[in-house]
């Protein structure tokens, strides 16, 4: 009896290590997507932000609320004279400008 219950520890324990590879190498293979991810979460909250606020025209509480990643956003800037939101997550800053009606805002910068 002792040697199946040592038998089935063994092969869970080989299952595990697996599973473990196995994602390292996942992890490893897609590092660029998933470094690029908290850099996205600021351009997302930057872009839908300005085209909530200044395309269509929204207050700014709604606006904050309809662009919320579910993540924290750290610190937002609105420069409304020069139509330009500001935004900082993580550690990265992304920013939107307002173009026009037509076009509305576009991210700045080298995102």
């Amino acid at each position: 009896m002792s040697g199946e219950v040592n038998r089935i520890r063994r092969v869970r324990g080989m299952v595990l290590f697996f599973l473990l590879v196995a994602l390292a190498i996942w992890l490893f293979l897609n590092r660029a997507h998933l470094l690029a991810l908290p850099a996205s979460v600021s351009a997302f909250y930057a872009k839908e932000f300005c085209s909530c606020h200044f395309v269509v025209g929204n207050n700014k509480a709604y606006c904050h609320d309809f662009a919320d990643p579910g993540y924290p956003v750290y610190d937002v800037l609105i420069d409304s004279k020069r139509k330009r939101v500001s935004v900082s997550a993580f550690g990265f800053e992304n920013q939107a400008q307002y173009t026009d009606r037509r076009y509305g805002c576009h991210l700045v910068g080298n995102f």
